[in-house]
């Protein structure tokens, strides 16, 4: 499966130094295929993170699909709801869940790095595998957005995505102020790069910018459109760890996440599956051909 974080491409993008291919790729006006490819990166999905998609889908399908088997219920309003019904309402009114379902991605995206960066939790503790796996979801989503628009629901929201990049850069200037590296050898290797995917390097400049964005706080403005949203996200995150402690809020985080992949499989249109399938498939569409399958025999199974 795809990884993109936008954390991640912002704050590299303005501290390493960009290699000889990507400055070709922009001489020739491909700077923006280039920073896709370059910034991304390709996982294998964890055996945990298959049997909990599936877990999660098989018990969606059996009160949450209409007769015409397309879920019922709003991006992550599901997972939110079936941990606490006013806190779902306190998302939903502070608009912390986007309007359009491409916007909520990107709030969430972030909204989850800043809530990682902030958490309490311990490092010895078992919630390693629970990270690992909300951060490939957080990344995969991102990834479509980014490289595949149509296999996501909703209208697309690529000025948004621009403008939250550009917001997020300028925070990594006026708060980060790392030089690049002088290390000869550091210097090659980042010239001569092919990759920088999230997955590859460690996620410590990642935080950093998490923390800065967190600290400062942003209000909602035309400049600045979605930061205090996600901001919003990990406060509310934050706060709820307090009470009930960090694996509980992990597990709703993850839940929320496959929340949005399985609303993207299911609303996504048939022909962006079928293209997509034809030239090797992307995970939504095994998901939506997984709900489908699973949403007839609940049905098939109460009918008789």
């Amino acid at each position: 499966m795809g990884q993109y974080n936008m954390l991640h491409y912002r704050s590299r993008r303005e501290r390493a130094y960009t290699p000889l291919l990507g400055r070709f790729a922009a001489m020739l006006g491909f700077e923006e295929w280039w920073n896709r490819k370059h910034y991304s990166a390709t996982v294998d999905i964890s055996d945990g993170l298959k049997q909990g998609l599936f877990e999660y889908i098989h018990r969606l399908t059996e009160t949450g699909l209409n007769s015409q088997g397309v879920i019922r219920k709003s991006w992550g309003q599901d997972a939110l709801e079936s941990e606490d019904r006013d806190l779902y309402d306190r998302i939903k009114k502070d608009r912390n869940l986007g309007v359009e379902f491409q916007e909520g991605v990107i709030i969430w995206h972030i909204g989850t790095d800043i809530f990682l960066a902030k958490s309490s939790r311990d490092a010895g503790d078992d919630t390693a595998d629970l990270v690992k796996d909300i951060r490939m979801l957080s990344n995969y989503l991102m990834f479509l957005l980014v490289d595949h628009p149509k296999m996501l629901p909703g209208l697309a929201q690529n000025m948004l995505y621009r403008r939250t990049c550009e917001n997020l850069s300028d925070r990594c200037k006026q708060n980060h102020g790392h030089p690049r590296t002088g290390n000869v050898g550091a210097v090659l290797k980042e010239i001569f790069r092919l990759n920088d995917g999230p997955n590859v390097t460690e996620l410590s400049h990642v935080n950093e910018l998490a923390n800065a964005v967190y600290k400062e706080m942003p209000v909602y403005s035309h400049s600045v459109p979605r930061l205090c949203y996600a901001n919003g996200v990990a406060e509310e995150l934050l706060d709820r760890e307090k009470d009930k402690g960090s694996k509980a809020v992990l597990k709703l985080v993850l839940d929320v996440w496959m929340d949005f992949l399985v609303y993207a499989a299911n609303r996504c249109s048939r022909e962006s599956h079928a293209k997509m399938l034809s030239s090797g498939g992307e995970l939504t569409s095994v998901v939506w051909i997984m709900t489908d399958f699973l949403n007839q025999e609940a049905y098939a199974r109460h009918r008789d």
